[in-house]
C-alpha cells in the first residue's frame, strides 16, 4: 500500500511540474510549441484587433464551463487558451 501512495504522490508531483512548466512557457516565451496547440481557422481570430468579436467563437471551442478567456500573440501565431 505504501508503494501505491508513493507512486500516486510522484505522479501528482510530475503533473504539477509539467503544468507549471507549460504555464511558464505560455507566459514568458516568445513562441509557443505547436505540439501543445491545435490549429483553429477563424477569421475572427486571425486579426488581433478583432478579439472582442471572437467571444462567441471562443465559447463554441471551449464550452460554456470554461473559466477565464485567454488570448496571446506570439511570434508563431495568435493563441487561444481554454483556462
Amino acid at each position: 500500500m505504501k508503494a501505491f501512495f508513493s507512486v500516486c504522490f510522484i505522479l501528482f508531483l510530475m503533473f504539477g511540474f509539467i503544468t507549471t512548466m507549460e504555464r511558464l512557457v505560455w507566459v514568458n516565451a516568445d513562441s509557443y510549441p505547436t505540439f501543445l496547440a491545435k490549429d483553429l481557422d477563424s477569421p475572427a481570430l486571425s486579426d488581433p484587433n478583432s478579439i472582442a468579436s471572437s467571444i462567441e467563437y471562443f465559447e463554441n471551442v471551449c464550452g460554456e464551463d470554461r473559466g477565464l478567456m485567454s488570448f496571446i500573440t506570439k511570434n508563431n501565431g495568435l493563441f487561444l487558451r481554454c483556462v
